[in-house]
């Protein structure tokens, strides 16, 4: 019996197609072994553990706020493996996932306090959250977290100004009001137009925890007379998403005094 060949023989095509996948295709490199020390060095771990005391956190609408409760050192050798669960309002979540403190280090432990967008100042959160560590190295620690959310807190200096006798022939002066942020997190300030003869000079930045902004009011005397407004400036939550509810900002009055007199009876 003939056989006559009609291509290449099927083990020969099948050697090209191997060929030519070994010379192009970018094979990952392999994985390292597993082990169960991630940390260089061995021997036993010794824990230096710090939970709570509980923590009260404050935070405005719109905002989150971390919350740090308990450090965990390994003073010893080794691997040192913690883990945590949280039971309560899930306003509180937890940033810090399970993870191995080799010798000689530190890890801060912490969660996130994140109002819910309904909530509104005077509603309060409760968690509790449970630290544990491998091998019963270290007895399990509990520590509880409480959250309450709370309007922007403002000091304003001064509480009142007054501008004094002007002269009507004095163009214009200012006279500055600072807003030192007291809170928990950044805020903005914004005002109602004031009455004449006054004017509101206010930049429109939002500023952080334990700083001041600076704002002003102008007085730009036209006829004489004594003048007195109430001025109102509201401090909000300086969010990047949808503002809170009008609930959620603090309003500030402020009364500001001027009286323009005609002739050499203005202040300097």
């Amino acid at each position: 019996m003939t056989v006559t060949s009609r291509g290449a023989h099927p083990l020969t095509a099948l050697g090209t197609w191997l060929l030519a996948c070994t010379s192009t295709a970018t094979l990952p490199p392999p994985s390292p072994p597993p082990t169960d020390n991630p940390c260089d060095s061995a021997g036993t771990p010794k824990p230096h553990v710090s939970v709570g005391p509980d923590v009260a956190v404050e935070a405005m609408c719109g905002t989150i706020v971390p919350v740090p409760y308990a450090s965990v050192a390994n003073v010893g050798g080794g691997s040192l493996f913690w883990s945590t669960a949280i039971e309560g309002d899930s306003a509180f979540v937890l940033e810090s996932v399970p993870a191995d403190v080799c010798n000689g280090s530190t890890q801060i432990l912490g969660a996130q306090f994140v109002p819910p967008q309904s909530a509104v100042p005077g509603d309060t959160f409760d968690a509790v959250v449970t630290v544990t560590f491998a091998n019963g190295v270290f007895p399990a620690s509990q520590v509880k977290l409480h959250g309450v959310v709370a309007k922007p807190r403002v000091t304003v200096t001064p509480p009142r100004l007054d501008f004094g006798a002007v002269d009507l022939s004095v163009p214009q002066v200012d006279l500055g009001i600072a807003f030192l942020n007291d809170g928990n997190g950044a805020i903005r300030v914004t005002a109602e137009d004031a009455s004449e003869p006054f004017l509101i000079r206010l930049p429109p930045d939002n500023f952080e925890t334990g700083k001041t902004l600076m704002a002003s009011v102008s007085l730009t005397p036209a006829v004489v007379g004594d003048f007195t407004t109430t001025t109102t400036w509201t401090v909000a939550p300086a969010t990047n998403g949808t503002p809170p509810p009008a609930a959620c900002n603090a309003q500030i009055d402020v009364e500001v005094h001027a009286t323009v007199v005609a002739g050499d009876g203005g202040a300097d």
